[in-house]
């Protein structure tokens, strides 16, 4: 071979051969593996670690002297990406189907080539010749062909596609590195990235759109001035802490209407699809999408969220808050950097939007400038329960209702009296099909109960807000069409008390009808009647004619207890009642006399100091300015029902064989919990703290009542230990019988305490 390499090193020999033949020939011999190889496949300087036999050698050092000709049929002075492209391109010929020796040269190939190769100037060097890089299906192909997966969440999903080339990828190469170095190659030999040939969009038309109570009081709680105002304080102070110019009044105006048009939508079965050279090629379930599209030049923030089953609107706060916080950076144009702890800590408070005041105070937020700060008129939704402030201008007269109009309608009673009524709004008047004269009665019109459900009621189970239970006292139906509905103080003077000028004979007569009625109706039918019609009746209720409304009160009873023996009331109303017993009437007596009184004495309870200043252009102001607590009475009792029902089962669990102490003590500290979260909502629903800490909850409470819960609460320790092991506390051998004992006793004077004041 040397004597061949010396007449081929001749010029005038070389000038007159074929050199791109020559290329293309065995041209190096190499005795140790042995075999005859192309120059292309040698290079004069060659580290080990880039040594690829039989593809990539190094010339054998007998033959140095021959450098200048096995460099002008192929070999290089120094390796380069371009080396191992050729490399590439060698093996490609071979064929398609690769042995695991070659396969592994291809993989060594690509991980030099993608090392050698520049960030910068790789056109140059790559633009004369055809790229073949490995695909993971273990095929050599034309990198132009291959898709680079530079979004990882994408491999899932084409990694079933079998007619996708996914260019090989699995190196000691960091990902941004070659991403960056692939974005080099020349146009026409560069793989697409995946982010380039993919779309996806989601499809939120074939969703289930619901709405729960959930994502009613999220919806309504972007909405209210608490929540828009302490984003803007929060803007303000990210302005101040990075010496920013504050927003000019025009962007403080969008800011308030972007935040008030974000929209949490509960969608179930969204859909993310995505689409491949314009064909959908997968869709997967999706929980949770966020978008902001303008519409008439409106920003409009929408959170869809899949929490059907989830009615407990913190926890879906929770669950969204990236997407909701988005949401709020993109209506306000700031990034919250310095006060993301204070955004997460407002929007968890949706369930007491009243609060975000006071804790942006106890931080140190700045306060909003007077004429940014927002005051909007709210109304009540249906299905809200009616303030008990507003019980004693609920009028229980058979009268008509106009489309639009707030009314109540009884919900509830539970057995203490204590009525819970709720806010409807009447849509239309139902036609009657019955004589006119019953219509009094038995009018029915259609009612929004709850948000977008409607209902058709009777009139004897609506209730129109229209005047006080002392008819010469109208302040408080001037406070009701003032603060919840919204009128100014001289569009609600109007006195729309009623006067019963008909005779006894033309009342009895009303009242034998509707009772006749009401015995024909179902049990909760028939109470609904006789109650209002007695409460109507009420001498209490008629102070200016208390002699003739006692009369009305006791034919009531009269005609009750006579429908109740089966008598004609029709035939003989002066007929007394049998002396037998009334079992139903009775019951009914007792029912109302525990309800009347409850009236009253919630009444007495809760009566505010009325306003003696004389309506006028202030009015409005004066009322929305003014804090009003939310007693609810009737919540109360259902949580000291719930407080009873754990002691019970507290003591049952003492007298058992088995020592059950830790979890005595847990339910007894659980119902002491809830019988001071019932005190609590007797003051005021608004400010009702879920804490754990008994403390904390019978901060309202007496001296005495704050004394048993301190006291409950040291002998018990904190919940968690009552419940779970830890650090060598085992809660089931923690407690001993006197510890249970005691337990029961504290929750029980507690509740004893909180059944008195209720």
């Amino acid at each position: 071979m040397r004597t061949f390499y010396e007449y081929a090193s001749d010029v005038k020999v070389l000038s007159s051969m074929d050199v791109s033949a020559l290329k293309k020939l065995p041209f190096v011999f190499v005795s140790e593996f042995p075999g005859v190889f192309p120059c292309e496949r040698f290079t004069l300087q060659l580290d080990e670690e880039y040594k690829m036999k039989p593809y990539l050698m190094a010339i054998p050092d007998e033959f140095l002297g021959f450098i200048q000709l096995f460099e002008t049929l192929g070999a290089t002075r120094k390796i380069s990406s371009k080396t191992f492209a050729d490399i590439l391109y060698q093996i490609h010929s071979i064929g398609d189907n690769l042995n695991a020796n070659e396969l592994t040269a291809v993989k060594k190939a690509m991980q030099l080539f993608f090392e050698l190769l520049p960030q910068n100037g790789s056109s140059e060097v790559l633009s004369n010749k055809d790229l073949f890089l490995l695909s993971r299906n273990g095929k050599l192909v034309e990198s132009k062909s291959l898709i680079y997966m530079n979004f990882s969440l994408y491999d899932s999903i084409f990694s079933e596609k079998e007619n996708l080339n996914i260019l090989y990828d699995s190196f000691e190469i960091e990902a941004e590195i070659l991403q960056k170095k692939i974005k080099t190659l020349p146009c026409e030999i560069r793989p697409k990235f995946i982010s380039e040939v993919v779309t996806q969009h989601i499809d939120t038309k074939q969703a289930q759109i619901h709405t729960n109570r959930a994502s009613r009081q999220i919806n309504d709680f972007f909405k209210s001035d608490e929540f828009i105002n302490g984003v803007l304080r929060l803007v303000y102070r990210e302005q101040l802490e990075k010496k920013e110019q504050q927003s000019s009044d025009e962007k403080i105006r969008t800011f308030k209407e972007n935040l008030r048009r974000m929209q949490l939508i509960c969608a179930k079965g969204m859909q993310r699809v995505y689409t491949y050279e314009g064909k959908e090629i997968k869709r997967k379930t999706c929980s949770r999408y966020f978008e902001s599209p303008e519409e008439n030049g409106e920003k409009i923030c929408k959170i869809y969220a899949d929490f059907l089953e989830e009615n407990d609107s913190e926890k879906v706060i929770n669950q969204n808050y990236d997407n909701i916080s988005r949401a709020i950076r993109e209506c306000t144009s700031c990034n919250f950097n310095n006060t993301d702890a204070l955004l997460s800590m407002l929007c968890h408070e949706v369930k007491q939007p009243e609060k975000i005041e006071t804790v942006l105070d106890e931080r140190e937020v700045p306060s909003l400038n007077k004429k940014h700060k927002v005051v909007t008129l709210r109304f009540p939704e249906p299905g809200d329960v009616v303030e008990i402030r507003w019980h004693g201008i609920l009028d229980n007269a058979f009268i008509s209702f106009e489309p639009g109009e707030y009314v109540a309608y009884f919900s509830r009673m539970n057995e203490r009296g204590d009525v819970e009524y709720k806010y409807a709004i009447i849509k239309e008047k139902v036609a009657c099909t019955v004589d006119a004269s019953s219509l009094i009665f038995l009018q029915a019109y259609l009612a929004e109960i709850e948000p977008e459900v409607e209902k058709e009621l009777k009139v004897y189970e609506l209730y129109k807000f229209n005047r006080s239970k002392d008819p010469k006292d109208k302040s408080i139906f001037t406070e009701f069409q003032v603060q919840v509905l919204h009128k100014r103080t001289e569009d609600a003077e109007t006195n729309t008390s009623f006067n019963d000028n008909r005779s006894l004979d033309e009342i009895f007569k009303e009242i034998r009808d509707l009772l006749k009625h009401a015995f024909t109706l179902r049990e909760d039918q028939r109470r609904n009647i006789c109650r209002r019609i007695m409460f109507k009746w009420h001498p209490d209720k008629n102070p200016d004619d208390v002699p003739r409304a006692t009369k009305v009160f006791q034919y009531i009873r009269k005609i009750i207890q006579l429908l109740e023996d089966g008598k004609n009331v029709d035939i003989d109303d002066t007929e007394e009642p049998t002396n037998r017993r009334h079992p139903w009437s009775d019951d009914f007596f007792s029912e109302f006399e525990k309800f009347y009184r409850r009236e009253q004495e919630n009444e007495r309870r809760y009566q505010r100091t009325r306003s003696t200043s004389s309506p006028g252009t202030d009015g409005y102001q004066r009322y929305q300015n003014t804090y009003y607590p939310d007693p609810q009475p009737f919540t109360a009792n259902m949580w000291l029902e719930e407080a009873k029902y754990d002691m019970r089962f507290a003591y049952q669990s003492e007298d058992r064989a088995e020592s059950y102490f830790s979890w005595i003590c847990f339910t007894s500290y659980q119902a002491a919990e809830k019988a001071l979260i019932a005190w609590q909502y007797k003051d005021d629903a608004k400010k009702v703290n879920r804490s754990e800490s008994l403390f904390i909850l019978a901060q309202s409470c007496p001296e005495e009542v704050r004394r048993l819960a301190t006291d409950l609460q040291n002998l018990t320790l904190e919940p968690q230990r009552m419940r779970y092991p830890e650090r060598g506390h085992q809660p089931s051998k923690a407690y001993t019988r006197s510890q249970a004992s005691k337990a029961m006793e504290l929750a029980n004077r507690i509740i004893e305490k909180v059944d008195e004041n209720l």
